[in-house]
């Protein structure tokens, strides 16, 4: 009994406690909102104080705008957590309805109006939500909009900023005027970072550093060697049916693309463990000075840089591996294409590293100008050399009568003329820029040279593995595929598009990514264009509609998922379900075809509700497109009603044998706007609906499946009609095929002019009727000639004419008979 009282007692403090946990949890999430949205004001009021701050800061702006997308982010999530909880409060008040009126008698319940005014309440507060919630959308989105035009003026500003030309003598004589000065600045750096060196350098970190560079020389260079080992591509010896030459036959594309990477991998790792453990020991130990810190960085990641493009152009053109090379080039366009990459990148590296020493020394303005113009025109110039060896090559080939590589229109066989066009307009602009003046345009045209090639090799690479890895592996005959489809089942078909499909997607995927990275330098920031995605993934309104990526891909989803299952259901009815029942096979389309549409419109009303349009929208639509449907699609509608009618009254059906016009044939088909019918030639008969409504239709099985034989025959008048008769009924009586209820019947027809007419009828199975009148035919004329009844033929006009012999042995006079024939031939 104690145990009990115990028992109760704590049961109610547990359904207090809960009582207060759930009032508590409901206090704090009235109150979460508003704190939430006091939040992500201060956030961007704090925001516009630190954009206006640094409007002339492109790094600064660049870290503002870092930190304003997730705010944006954080927003959107508040606003889809509020919609939902909106609709619900609405629902409810639905549910509660209109308050009564008192003048009209009508009383309300207590429980029932208090709870409606608070769902009134609640819906204010959540509308008033979600307005202030989508103003700060507003104003972040359009602090972000200017914070992307002022970091795009800021650029434009750099890069058209002009300066003096490179060939202009005043500049040349400020040079030699300023290079005394400047070399013994120079010299005056390296001598400070001497001190600072011989200051810091201890016998512990001399110890440290020696042993540094001697495991660097133990490692590097043995690991180098080591790694040398796995660049190398291996030769594809050719098939016996060809020349033997080398490079005559080639590796898989996967193949390629695998090397290359490999390769790339190889030339880029140890320069850039090598660089990065020199300057992190360096720094380490204190031997770097701050003002010699950007210069020994510059230098040692431009030298990894170098050696990441070699490897890069090495992996991907392969000079001297053709058999192994992903783009279409020949040898001498690959080598010097290689050698270019190098050059191009050291002679950039180069002006870097000597522009990082004219920042520590403080040089004049001057000397700036001037090595940053001639660096960009030796990369200029190195790509105008390559370029007229290539073209060169080419005036070689013709010369000779060489035949080109396949394509024709190619550079040696590879490079094509858009490629060719692109590196002269480069080569031009960087040279046009140099000469006029606009110094920081020619160094950032030929910093996006680099970025180009290095986006565009490693997108081929990226482009390569997707094909061949979907178009190969995941393929139904790939390794993959194989057990795809024994495990999982699907067909072969079905695996094959799907592999298309992917590899189409992921292409996209890249080609898109490829594009935002080579714009992105140019002043298309990153974050706007994912910000761009993000607005079209999750939703953005346009003229009070709101459209989102993400409802879309979901309704896409429920409509298939909704069209698959009625695709199910209608298959599992067609081969499970309905053969097995007594309903007969027109019955049986009906109610199948009946159970797609309603499927379809089924699912089709899911998509719809997820995309949030309600019935008065469509509505709109409806009225929207009511002209078009009077005009355009008056004809459509015709026939998809008349299908209706078609599958609901069944005045013909799958199966049914039918005559329309001079065609005939078997039904096979019943559609939304037109009915399939099969002729006896095999032949496929497409009749639009309406014709079965409004027109003349026969169906020899409208009814039943019975059908009359009719078989006319004319007998000589010396027969006896009565065994004519007992003929006919006895042919009739032993085909199996003809009915005997009802029974065959024999009618005499008439006297004709030459024979007596009769006509035995009687009634089969309508599939049966050509073969079974073949057959009464075939067994008729068998027991006539057996009986010895004589069937006439037609007498022609003619001889109708012709008068008989006036006895046996009298022959007619040839000119009679002739006279007789023309006359009659007259009359006719």
């Amino acid at each position: 009994m104690k145990n009990f009282h115990f028992l109760k007692i704590t049961g109610a403090v547990v359904v207090l406690a809960a009582s207060l946990l759930i009032a508590i949890v409901s206090a704090m999430a009235q109150e979460a909102p508003k704190a939430q949205l006091d939040r992500f004001r201060a956030a961007i009021s704090e925001m516009e104080r630190e954009v206006q701050a640094n409007l002339g800061n492109d790094r600064k702006l660049g870290e503002a705008r870092g930190k304003l997308d997730p705010i944006r982010d954080q927003i959107r999530e508040f606003i889809a957590e509020q919609t939902p909880r909106l609709e619900g409060i609405k629902a409810r008040l639905e549910q509660l309805g209109p308050k009564p009126d008192p003048s009209k008698g009508q009383a309300d319940n207590a429980d029932v109006a208090r709870e409606r005014d608070e769902q009134e309440k609640a819906r204010g507060e959540t509308e008033a939500y979600l307005a202030l919630a989508r103003n700060e959308i507003v104003a972040a989105e359009q602090l972000s909009s200017t914070i992307s035009d002022t970091r795009r003026t800021l650029l434009t500003k750099a890069l058209l900023e002009r300066s003096t030309s490179v060939f202009s003598p005043v500049l040349w004589l400020d040079v030699v005027r300023a290079l005394p000065g400047e070399l013994r600045s120079a010299q005056f750096l390296l001598g400070g970072w001497w001190d600072h060196i011989i200051g810091k350098l201890d016998l512990v970190r001399l110890v440290m550093l020696v042993v540094f560079v001697v495991l660097l020389a133990v490692v590097a260079v043995p690991g180098n060697r080591y790694l040398r080992r796995f660049e190398g591509r291996p030769e594809i010896p050719a098939p016996a049916d060809t020349d033997g030459k080398k490079g005559s036959v080639g590796a898989t594309r996967l193949k390629r693309a695998l090397a290359a990477l490999r390769v790339i991998v190889i030339w880029a790792v140890v320069p850039v463990l090598v660089c990065a453990s020199i300057y992190n020991v360096l720094d380490s130990l204190g031997l770097i000075s701050d003002r010699v810190e950007n210069i020994i960085r510059t230098l040692l990641f431009g030298i990894a840089f170098v050696a990441f493009a070699h490897g890069l152009a090495d992996g991907v053109l392969g000079p001297d591996d053709p058999q192994w090379r992903l783009m279409d080039v020949d040898d001498r366009t690959a080598s010097k294409i290689t050698h270019l990459a190098s050059v191009f990148t050291g002679i950039i590296v180069a002006g870097k590293t000597v522009e990082a020493v004219n920042q520590a020394i403080f040089a004049l303005l001057p000397v700036t100008v001037a090595t940053k113009s001639l660096f960009a025109l030796f990369g200029a110039l190195a790509i105008i050399r390559t370029l007229r060896q290539l073209r060169s090559s080419i005036d070689d080939e013709t010369a000779t009568d060489k035949p080109l590589d396949a394509g024709g229109a190619t550079i040696a066989g590879g490079v094509n003329q858009a490629a060719r066009l692109s590196a002269w307009v480069a080569a031009a602009s960087i040279l046009a820029a140099a000469v006029f003046g606009y110094v920081a345009l020619a160094g950032f045209l030929a910093d996006q040279v680099i970025w180009l090639a290095i986006v565009g090799a490693i997108l081929v690479i990226l482009l390569t593995l997707v094909d061949e890895f979907m178009g190969g592996i995941v393929a139904p005959e790939g390794p993959l595929g194989k057990q795809i489809v024994s495990q999982v089942g699907i067909s072969k078909s079905s695996l094959k598009q799907i592999s298309i499909l992917s590899s189409g997607f992921f292409r996209v995927v890249l080609i898109i990514a490829a594009a935002m990275l080579v714009l992105a330098p140019w002043g298309l920031d990153g974050g706007d264009t994912i910000g761009t995605l993000k607005a079209a993934l999750f939703g953005f309104s346009v003229g009070g509609v709101t459209i989102s990526l993400s409802n879309i891909i979901v309704a896409i989803a429920m409509f298939a998922v909704g069209f698959t299952a009625t695709r199910g259901i209608k298959r599992w009815l067609e081969k499970s379900y309905l053969p097995h029942t007594k309903l007969d096979v027109g019955l049986r389309n009906s109610i199948s075809t009946s159970i797609g549409y309603i499927g379809v419109i089924i699912a089709g009303m899911m998509a719809a509700s997820t995309l949030g349009l309600s019935l008065d929208k469509f509505t709109i639509i409806a009225g929207a497109l009511s002209v078009g449907i009077g005009f355009g699609l008056q004809s459509i509608i015709n026939n998809f009603v008349s299908g209706l009618i078609l599958l609901w009254e069944r005045p013909i059906r799958v199966g049914d044998w039918i005559v329309v016009g001079d065609e005939q044939g078997l039904v096979k088909r019943i559609n939304v706007r037109s009915t399939q019918i099969e002729t006896f030639d095999r032949a496929s008969l497409i009749v639009p609906n309406s014709e079965f409504i409004s027109g003349r239709v026969k169906n020899w099985m409208h009814n039943d499946r019975l059908a009359r034989i009719i078989i006319p025959v004319g007998v000589g008048y010396g027969s006896e009609p009565e065994e004519v008769k007992t003929i006919l009924l006895a042919v009739a009586k032993n085909n199996k095929s003809v009915l005997a209820d009802p029974p065959p019947r024999v009618y005499f027809m008439r006297l004709g002019d030459a024979s007596m007419d009769f006509e035995l009828r009687c009634f089969v199975d309508v599939d049966s009727m050509l073969p079974v009148k073949s057959d009464l035919m075939f067994d008729l004329l068998k027991r006539l000639r057996k009986a010895r009844i004589d069937i006439p033929l037609p007498r022609r006009p003619e001889e109708l004419l012709i008068a008989p012999a006036p006895d046996e042995g009298v022959i007619a006079d040839p000119g009679d008979i002739e006279a007789a024939r023309q006359s009659a031939r007259g009359k006719a």
